[in-house]
């Protein structure tokens, strides 16, 4: 079984990319008894090699594999970052955040959604209470994040929190807050919620202006 797993993750660095889907699947199918290797690869492995590793460890699910996988958000490499939040995000577990929430600050567009999806999608209470806490930053693109991800996650014990960033200084920061409410809104929406739309909808900015009407077009 370990020199077939070796050779599935040879495989990784295969210009081939049928080939390493293949690969990939089948270290997969292994599951548990390929982590060991695959992690190995993570921490040995070339770049493309790495990338591959820690999407089948995120395929494969395993908690063991987190560790690895938040030491890999470190790495150098663009592909890899992102491949170690998908990989983190479909395991799901809140160890995860702490290391996530820091991308929220990134210049880097890629990053910073692909972190503020990850966050929307780990569904637990310490991701919640982490994202709340960090709502109070005095970053902007931090608290644009934490909007979007709280929408996500789907929790309406934020709401408060939420319509409070309606008149948050930064237009980022509201035009998150209309889409958060799009998943938070309940049928019949709250008067508090369409309270904030029209309050939204009367935004000095037109993109943060016409997303509030829209949504209260579809919904009133």
């Amino acid at each position: 079984m370990s020199n077939t797993i070796a050779h599935l993750i040879q495989t990784f660095s295969s210009d081939d990319p049928a080939q390493v889907e293949q690969a990939i699947d089948a270290c997969v199918d292994i599951g548990e008894a390929a982590i060991s290797a695959l992690i190995d690869a993570v921490n040995d492995g070339d770049t493309r090699t790495c990338a591959h590793a820690i999407e089948a460890l995120g395929r494969i699910g395993h908690p063991s594999a987190v560790g690895t996988l938040i030491i890999a958000l470190q790495d150098s490499d663009h592909d890899v970052i992102i491949a170690a939040m998908h990989a983190l995000r479909r395991i799901g577990d809140p160890l995860a955040v702490p290391a996530l929430l820091r991308f929220l600050t990134e210049d880097d567009l890629y990053l910073h959604f692909y972190a503020t999806y990850s966050l929307g999608e780990i569904k637990h209470p310490d991701t919640y209470q982490a994202l709340i806490q960090a709502l109070d930053s005095p970053h902007a693109k931090v608290r644009h994040g934490c909007v979007v991800a709280l929408g996500r996650l789907g929790d309406d014990q934020c709401l408060p929190k939420i319509v409070h960033l309606a008149s948050d200084p930064d237009e980022r920061v509201r035009y998150g807050v209309v889409h958060a409410l799009v998943s938070l809104s309940p049928s019949p929406p709250s008067a508090l919620i369409l309270n904030t739309l029209h309050q939204l909808a009367n935004d000095g900015v037109e993109s943060v202006r016409v997303a509030a009407q829209h949504l209260l077009a579809q919904i009133v």
